[in-house]
């Protein structure tokens, strides 16, 4: 709930500077990994909205791909979710180059 208030206070300040009258839509992008629910996001965000410049928003998640770096063989690779190994050693130690990401990518607005 936290997030999704953080979110549409962010949103309506933004609208406030850009002189909008009303949000139309928030365009999120959320990792896989970024220890966001997105269902639970969208039903927190239907709530909070409420009484906002937001109220009338849809709420757009894009989930980007999972990215990760082989620390063996130092490869990066698209993650796998169901098997975050590298397919090209199998090595299974790694950092996470993308897919934590929890960004406001654009509001849109009349």
């Amino acid at each position: 709930m936290s997030i999704a208030e953080y979110i549409v206070r962010a949103a309506c300040e933004a609208a406030r500077q850009n002189r909008l009258a009303k949000i139309t839509r928030i365009t999120l992008e959320i990792g896989r990994f970024s220890g966001v629910e997105p269902g639970a996001l969208e039903l927190a965000f239907g709530y909070v909205r409420k009484g906002t410049l937001a109220e009338q928003a849809q709420l757009e998640i894009l989930s980007p791909p999972l990215l990760l770096f082989c620390k063996r063989c130092e490869m990066e690779y698209a993650g796998d979710p169901e098997d975050l190994r590298c397919p090209t050693c199998l090595g299974e130690e790694f950092d996470i180059l993308a897919g934590r990401e929890l960004l406001v990518k654009s509001i849109a607005g009349i």
